[in-house]
């Protein structure tokens, strides 16, 4: 299996983050979906983006020069604004690093698609007691500029009982924006 991190345009990438690529077929490739009889929605998840002889299956990995891959998390929940990408896995552990008043007990972050900014920062908290919002989300702007990206920008912040999670407490980033946004 010939496998590969390409940025956007198909460009072999180290040291920023990327898509997982297989430049060659392998054993255990899958030939198509159930029922899709024309292979559209098989050729439109897998091959569309680097064309039919590359598979990439969505998933953003980091190689480093030494040879060391880390997987990121899936592209798709990647949170690209104004050309900046956050990890919405990093940006909401920035969110529960957070000491202040009132303490974070959960926290996610999405971002909701925006004409002007590509996204919209949205983030979800429990809490355990009321806050201003207004004064919350600066605070939290704050902390997160200091602790994870000096370019992130909370834009929406919500208070909510609980953040719905998928089986073994993964987070469903597509989930949370379908049911909030």
């Amino acid at each position: 299996m010939h496998t590969d991190v390409w940025d956007d345009k198909g460009n072999p990438i180290r040291n920023t983050p990327g898509n997982v690529v297989c430049t060659d077929s392998f054993p255990s490739q899958s030939r198509g979906f159930y029922g899709d009889e024309n292979s559209e929605l098989f050729i439109k998840t897998y091959f569309k983006k680097y064309g039919m002889n590359v598979w990439s299956h969505g998933d953003l990995v980091l190689i480093e020069n030494d040879g060391y891959w880390f997987h990121l998390g899936r592209a798709d929940d990647l949170i690209n604004r104004r050309g900046v990408k956050f990890d919405p896995e990093r940006f909401s552990a920035s969110i529960l690093e957070w000491k202040g008043v009132p303490s974070i007990k959960d926290a996610v972050v999405v971002g909701i698609p925006d004409e002007n900014l590509e996204n919209r920062i949205a983030v979800f908290i429990v809490c355990d007691e009321k806050s201003d919002t207004g004064v919350l989300r600066k605070k939290l702007s704050e902390h997160v500029k200091a602790e994870y990206n000096s370019q992130a920008t909370i834009d929406n912040l919500y208070v909510v009982s609980g953040i719905p999670r998928k089986n073994a407490s993964k987070t469903s980033f597509s989930l949370i924006r379908n049911i909030f946004c």
